[in-house]
């Protein structure tokens, strides 16, 4: 998600805490299973960690493609692999048709305006049988229904079954996943705060109120990450297995769980 980029406006793994970078890149390993000598395009690729992620793990190509230009500048700096990084709007993709396998988009469709031309022009650049892999929060858990999302950097979001049927009006076959199930505790904390957040959302001079605590929290956020980043070395040592709370797994539709997964994955073929 944008506010969980630690550079800029895109996430350098090296930069935040093993948990954040767990948590990011276990939806790539997710991805993997369908990349195998494939051709990728990484919608929101950022610093081009998944991309690099994904060609290592045997795609034939991968293309990074981001809105933000110093994200793409820092990811052709950095990745010496094979791999093609460029600066793109999501919702302009500059492709011909039946260009690609597997289009990857994480944490994307919730920033953008017009999420329909969004899903319709990775539709058009997507080959016959081609999958379209992305990821969005759960609007039950991120209290979405207070008019606008508490997030001020998303302009939408959905809970399973409406993030469900829209992918179903442009990909013929939908397979819903879902990852990070949160502690009783976080669930806690997540009410306390969206119930607030929806009280003050009432009023113009309640959102302003609002909007100052989200800013002064994500700035308290970001001096912890910091405070426990890995160094660039250790990240590159780091052997530990993925932690099982990020693995992506697959969905059970009850009411509980429902509210306890915090992030929706979906594989939706063409």
């Amino acid at each position: 998600m944008q506010e969980e980029r630690a550079r800029g406006d895109f996430l350098v793994p090296s930069a935040v805490p093993e948990n954040i970078y767990q948590e990011h890149i276990s939806r790539y390993e997710f991805a993997a299973r369908l990349t195998t000598n494939k051709v990728i395009l990484d919608i929101a690729c950022g610093s081009g960690y998944g991309a690099s992620f994904l060609k290592k793990r045997g795609a034939k190509t991968v293309v990074g493609g981001d809105v933000h230009e110093d994200a793409i500048e820092y990811a052709k700096m950095r990745h010496e692999e094979e791999l093609y990084f460029l600066r793109l709007d999501a919702m302009h993709l500059p492709f011909s048709k039946n260009t690609f396998d597997v289009i990857v988009s994480f944490e994307t469709i919730e920033h953008l305006k017009d999420n329909r031309r969004f899903l319709s022009v990775c539709k058009e650049v997507l080959k016959k049988d081609g999958f379209f892999v992305c990821s969005t929060p759960n609007g039950l858990v991120t209290f979405s229904d207070s008019g606008r999302p508490l997030n001020p950097f998303h302009v939408c979001e959905f809970t399973v079954k409406e993030f469900y049927d829209l992918l179903n009006e442009y990909f013929r076959h939908v397979s819903i996943y879902a990852q990070d199930f949160l502690t009783l505790r976080q669930v806690i904390m997540y009410r306390l705060y969206g119930g607030g957040a929806k009280a003050l959302s009432s009023t113009v001079v309640g959102r302003k109120i609002r909007d100052i605590i989200w800013e002064k929290s994500m700035d308290f956020k970001n001096l912890i990450w910091r405070k426990n980043a890995m160094t660039f070395s250790q990240f590159l040592s780091m052997k530990k297995p993925l932690g099982a709370r990020y693995k992506v797994k697959p969905f059970e539709n009850d009411r509980t769980r429902l509210h306890r997964v915090a992030h929706i994955i979906a594989i939706a073929k063409k």
